[in-house]
């Protein structure tokens, strides 16, 4: 699982339980949608109304055609993990993970799967050779313009020095992946796990990187000019463990990136919203509907005055962990009611290709219940698939 998907899960004790209905979280309504059975979903990309992709950590990928899900073969090695997905139109699509070329071996080697109307193919990507190359993020615009981003660990820095994975970022030129030189400036793990481009100019990448010497870990926050990729300072947090999950972009001066932030206590998560201006990132306030955990893992943005946000929160030890959305206007983010299901795991992603059509996905939304989350808002309410 994702570098700081683990690290999110490990600092969360709760023993989940059945759906119930809380304060605040409506139940959904609309009619059922067919939804073949299939693993967790960890990423979804909406093209439009009729068309839209989900994928799983089980190397499933299903499509929504406006009626109904299907499963289209992958044409994934057999030791594979696909991560993430996206597309820009219906004859271009990217997903993403890692695979191993033997069962046992410790090297894993980035997977990149290409849609190109027809089929899902794999397309050769970078071999570094290295322990822990993983690709976590993917973003798709245009049919010879897509990143990739994720982590790597040289075996000799990882073993003789205690630096750990260092950041990886893959570009798409419409012939060829290509590595791209990119910053890990923490000493200990640097690792990225989401990235969004509006232009051939202006892209992000996001994750966390943890110290080597204090252990604290912060947010990491990568801007592509069209030239290089560069750090961006973000706003002082003032405590030591901190996470970013996911980012979106409207503008080369409008973005967002999502994710958590522990107070002081060490104990209780906040929802982390930070917003990109052109020059800087700041915090934007955000809910925190949950007592104790408020955990933001997916964004998307229709536009400058409407984006989606999700993740998940609980209010304390033994309590159901609920999907959470938010929303932003233009002036406040606010809590979407969508559903009072709980969830299997630290997991939930967003995608949204207009006002009237957004999409969250996630694990099972019960405990003991094989059925993947995948709800779809269509301007005046959630429809939940069964």
């Amino acid at each position: 699982m994702l570098a700081w998907v683990a690290a999110i899960a490990a600092s969360l004790t709760l023993p989940l339980v059945s759906a119930a209905a809380q304060p605040g979280h409506h139940a959904l309504r609309g009619s059922a949608m067919k939804f073949p059975a299939a693993g967790d979903l960890v990423s979804v990309s909406a093209v439009t109304p009729t068309d839209a992709w989900a994928i799983g950590f089980n190397t499933e990928i299903l499509h929504w055609n406006g009626g109904n899900w299907s499963r289209v073969n992958s044409s994934s090695p057999r030791a594979a993990v696909l991560n993430a997905v996206s597309a820009d139109s219906g004859s271009d699509a990217w997903a993403v993970g890692f695979y191993t070329r033997s069962t046992g071996s410790p090297a894993e080697h980035t997977l990149t799967e290409h849609w190109n109307g027809k089929a899902w193919s794999v397309v050769r990507s970078p071999v570094l050779g290295y322990l822990g190359t993983q690709l976590f993020a993917v973003t798709a615009l245009s049919r010879n313009d897509a990143w990739a981003v994720g982590q790597y660990c040289a075996p000799q820095r990882c073993f003789n020095s205690g630096v750990k994975s260092q950041t990886l970022i893959l570009h798409w030129n419409g012939i060829r992946w290509t590595r791209v030189t990119s910053p890990s400036p923490c000493g200990g793990n640097n690792s990225l796990a989401g990235v969004a481009a509006v232009s051939a100019s202006a892209a992000w990448a996001v994750g966390s990187c943890t110290s080597a010497t204090t252990a604290s870990t912060r947010p990491l926050l990568l801007r592509w000019n069209g030239v290089r990729w560069s750090a961006a300072m973000g706003p002082d947090l003032h405590t030591a463990v901190n996470y970013v999950s996911a980012v979106t972009g409207v503008s080369a001066s409008d973005a967002w990136a999502v994710g958590d932030h522990y107070l002081a206590d060490g104990l209780t998560q906040t929802t982390l919203i930070l917003h990109w201006n052109g020059r800087t990132w700041s915090r934007v306030p955000s809910p925190d509907p949950g007592v104790r955990y408020n955990i933001l893992t997916g964004a998307s943005a229709v536009s400058a005055s409407d984006v989606w946000v999700t993740g998940f929160g609980g209010v304390g030890q033994g309590a159901t962990l609920l999907i959470l959305t938010l929303r932003w206007n233009g002036n406040t983010w606010s809590q979407v009611p969508n559903t009072a299901g709980a969830i299997a795991g630290p997991l939930a992603a967003v995608s949204a290709d207009r006002p009237d059509d957004a999409w969250i996905v996630g694990p099972p939304m019960a405990t003991g219940c094989s059925c993947p989350l995948a709800i779809h808002w269509n301007g005046v309410r959630w429809s939940q698939s069964p």
